[in-house]
């Protein structure tokens, strides 16, 4: 097993999988019991610092629970690792198992290492003990008396030997590589002043000078304003270096000798979770493969990432890991020189002589070196990165690059890597642990639990975009922040200063994705913030095309924005489609109103689901059912879009069109609720609208809605008086000159009519309707074959034995020509449901129909 604080409290299992633990409480006491080892916890220690809010009615019931779901947790072969012992309880780990032992272990090695100056093994040994880090340690433990001190001992700890590895970076003369993970230690803890010693030994020897006396006097005055004391006399010695330049670089080493192999990774200091599947898909691609592209959408967290497989990599390359940051560079052709000058900041210092083109003595430099170099942002620049990169493995056969980027490098070679955003316990942990280094009372529990859930769901699980909620816990609940989701591209800023300006809000991270689009592919983005629910090819097509974007290059825009990350193509049962991530469709929603074209491309988006809606009502009952009602369930994000559209537009009849197209599918879908809602909510639209519309259009358009209106209110009971719509379906009937749809609406309301005045005792009546039903010509056979079953038991009703043989006779006769399977489990399942001697007269049809599946008697035989 293996016992995880540096971070929130995790326990994996032998096979490497994570235990689920029980709740807050039991978590508490497992950490309680870890910070004690080896020895016991008494039960009293443990109620008095756990149960001591007084909520528990028998705490001490309450503790005997907490430990019987910690036993059950383990796995079984390590149950007996909570002992039982006379006065409380203590926790078995063995060597190596727990994260924070490895940790002190590393980093009081690398120290020992660092003291006998074996100084490139000694910060390979620190970063390796500094890796371990996910988090604050202890991330999600609440804020117990046990718990502070352990926490102070472990960041000490990890300050030390994070200062320990810059000293070590130092020492073997790769002052760029220490800068910024002194920099960002300093941020952190500002008035530390070796760290600031450090740092300033760090930028004077890259030739900083200036830099390095600013850093004096920010923690000059920083102490000065908060303990009143002055700098230490070390600090104030290397202050006095800096000035005299003593503390310039070594004389340049030898020329070609190797290159150090701690390279230039940046110590992880933030949250890091949830990766564990990536970074080993990740290292094992990086050993059969010489360029990696880890791609995804911005805020994803692709460089924390690479960081991390780079800090797995380290002894797999003699010559080390190099990042070079990309982001910076704001010109074409410079990839090289950036390059150039993160492996070699003062030329020369590596045995290089500078002179040729950039590229020329890059080749150079890494001709014979065995390193993997980490190119991060590579989207602004992917050309000039592309050209570097392909030069590079050409003519360096021991270098392997990864890459991270929003699009891919495409050149020959390339492994593409997405990276997904997390899953939804993955960024819950990852909210938990960014709040608890602002907010450590963050409540907990179920509520709490899902609350942060919900928040995590609505931001796609992108790292930075639930590290910036997580961020606002400081002043904000739980459900405060969501509460403002609908606002999230102007939730507030990231607090941190050590990160990126382009990752301060997640509007500056899609404006970085969006200003380095083209203006086909800035079009067509805008366009796609239409659909509510993903889309097809041919329906994105249909929609972003226009004057400026012909149809047949939609296709290839489509394929550069899925390599750029900002749309994301998915598989699913209806087929292949697109979609973008919540957060981004948001963005290119705000993209299309700044545009001023939103009214056009909402108009040609209902103008997809109409034709859509259409076809579907004319191919829904046909052996093809079951595709279109997944196509149409997939659909209904943007059927509903588009419905609210056309009702803004005051286009009630296009509306009531869509609707009473998609009424088949209301019914056969089991969503009649829903179908009766759209139906009287845009029937109600068309009769209050002034000047409404009364030509042939119009009346189909009516004539649709009320027959499904009808047909499904009396399913669902959402209509006061679904006869009284009858009359009016009646009375506009013959106005249609779409006769099919005329002629299929009086056989329905024949039959409904007919089924009331049966289930009332009105025999007659119900005779002549379902007899109008029975010779209504043209309407869909399913008709005629209900009003004949119907026929049926009247006459048995009335004795009439042989005409009710006749009916049955002639039904089934009928049922061969009903091709629509639904419509067939429809009348199968009246059969099934009429009681007693109604069955016994209907057996014939029965056993022709066969069974009615369970799921779907129901709410068929209700309407049939």
């Amino acid at each position: 097993m293996r016992f995880r604080v540096l971070g929130q409290l995790t326990v994996l299992g032998t096979d490497g999988a994570a235990v689920a633990l029980p709740g807050a409480r039991a978590r508490d006491v497992l950490a309680m019991l870890l910070t004690a080892r080896p020895g016991a916890v008494t039960r009293q220690r443990l109620l008095d610092e756990l149960w001591a809010d007084g909520r528990a009615r028998d705490p001490v019931n309450a503790l005997h629970v907490q430990i019987a779901k910690l036993r059950a947790a383990l796995p079984s072969a390590d149950a007996d690792r909570l002992v039982t012992e006379p006065s409380g309880y203590r926790l078995v780990t063995r060597h190596g198992e727990v994260d924070a032992d490895e940790f002190a272990a590393l980093a009081e090695r690398g120290r020992g290492l660092l003291a006998d100056r074996r100084l490139a093994e000694a910060r390979e040994t620190l970063l390796a003990a500094l890796a371990l880090w996910r988090g604050p340690a202890l991330a999600d433990i609440g804020d117990h008396p046990f718990a502070r001190p352990e926490r102070g001992r472990l960041d000490e700890l990890r300050l030390a030997a994070a200062e320990d590895a810059a000293e070590a970076g130092l020492a073997v003369g790769v002052p760029a590589a220490v800068t910024p993970e002194l920099t960002a230690l300093l941020a952190e803890h500002p008035l530390r002043e070796r760290a600031a010693g450090l740092l300033m030994l760090a930028l004077s020897r890259s030739g900083r000078q200036a830099d390095a006396l600013a850093v004096f006097a920010d923690v000059r005055g920083r102490l000065a304003d908060q303990l009143g004391v002055d700098p230490s006399p070390a600090l104030r010695a290397r202050h006095a270096e800096v000035l005299r330049q003593d503390g310039a670089a070594p004389p340049s080493p030898p020329k070609r000798v190797a290159a150090p192999a701690v390279g230039t990774l940046p110590i992880p200091l933030g949250a890091f979770v949830g990766r564990d599947a990536e970074l080993s898909s990740l290292t094992e691609l990086l050993g059969r493969h010489r360029l990696v592209t880890l791609v995804g959408p911005g805020g994803g967290g692709k460089t924390r990432t690479a960081v991390q497989v780079g800090h797995r990599a380290r002894r797999s390359h003699s010559d080390g890991v190099w990042l070079v940051e990309l982001a910076a560079i704001t010109r074409a052709g410079s990839v090289a020189e950036a390059v150039l000058a993160a492996l070699a900041p003062a030329e020369g210092e590596l045995g290089v002589a500078p002179a040729g083109a950039p590229l020329d003595r890059l080749v150079d430099l890494l001709r014979d070196r065995d390193l993997l170099l980490l190119l991060d942002n590579c989207e602004h620049v992917v050309d000039d990165t592309a050209g570097v990169v392909a030069a590079l493995l050409r003519s360096c056969p021991r270098l392997t690059v990864l890459a991270t980027s929003r699009e891919p490098l495409a050149i020959d070679g390339e492994r593409l890597a997405p990276l997904p955003p997390l899953s939804l316990d993955a960024a819950v942990e990852l909210f938990r642990t960014c709040a608890a280094m602002l907010a450590p009372d963050l409540p907990s529990g179920p509520e709490a639990d899902a609350a942060i859930r919900r928040v995590c769901a609505r931001l796609d699980g992108l790292p930075l975009a639930v590290e910036l909620a997580a961020a606002r816990t400081k002043m904000m609940s739980v459900e405060d922040i969501e509460s403002r989701l609908d606002d999230w591209l102007r939730l507030p800023g990231n607090p941190s200063r050590d990160v990126p300006a382009r990752h301060h809000t997640l509007r500056a991270v899609l404006d970085w994705s969006f200003e380095l689009l083209p203006a086909a592919e800035r079009r067509a983005f805008e366009s796609l913030a239409v659909f509510a629910g993903g889309c097809t090819l041919a329906d994105a097509e249909r929609v972003c095309a226009d004057e400026e974007l012909s149809g047949a290059e939609v296709v290839d825009v489509l394929g550069r924005l899925v390599d750029k990350s900002l749309l994301v193509p998915v598989r699913d049962p209806a087929g292949g489609r697109f979609r973008m991530l919540d957060t981004v469709l948001e963005y290119a929603g705000c993209a299309l109103a700044a545009s001023a074209r939103g009214d056009e491309v909402r108009d040609r988006h209902a103008e997809a689901m109409l034709a859509l809606a259409e076809a579907a009502y004319e191919d829904l009952p046909s052996p093809r059912q079951r595709d279109w009602l997944t196509r149409l369930g997939a659909e209904l994000p943007n059927i509903r879009a588009a419905t609210t559209w056309l009702l803004e537009r005051g286009d009630t009849v296009s509306a009531m069109l869509l609707n009473g197209w998609l009424g088949y599918f209301w019914y056969v879908s089991g969503r009649e609720t829903e179908g009766t809602t759209w139906l009287l909510r845009v029937l109600d639209a068309h009769d209050r609208a002034p000047g409404t519309d009364e030509g042939d259009l119009a009346d189909k358009a009516v004539c649709g809605a009320l027959g499904w209106l009808v047909w499904l209110g009396l399913s669902t009971g959402l209509v006061d008086d679904p006869w009284q719509l009858a009359e009016r379906l009646t009375a506009l009937g013959g106005r249609t000159d779409d006769v099919v749809v005329a002629a299929d609406l009086r056989a329905a309301v024949a039959n409904l009519r007919g089924l009331a005045l049966r289930r009332a005792g009105r025999a007659e009546e119900a005779a002549a309707q379902f007899d109008a039903a029975w010779l209504t010509e043209r309407a869909r056979p399913i008709r005629a074959e209900v009003a004949a079953a119907n026929l049926a038991l009247l006459a048995a009703d009335q004795g009439e034995e042989t005409v009710a043989r006749q009916w049955v006779s002639r039904a089934v006769d009928g049922v061969d020509q009903v091709v629509d399977p639904l419509a067939r489990d429809g009348l199968a399942a009246f059969v099934h449901a009429e009681p007693g001697r109604g069955r016994e007269v209907l057996r014939p049809l029965a056993e022709r129909l066969g069974q009615c599946p369970p799921h779907i008697a129901s709410p068929l035989a209700a309407l049939c």
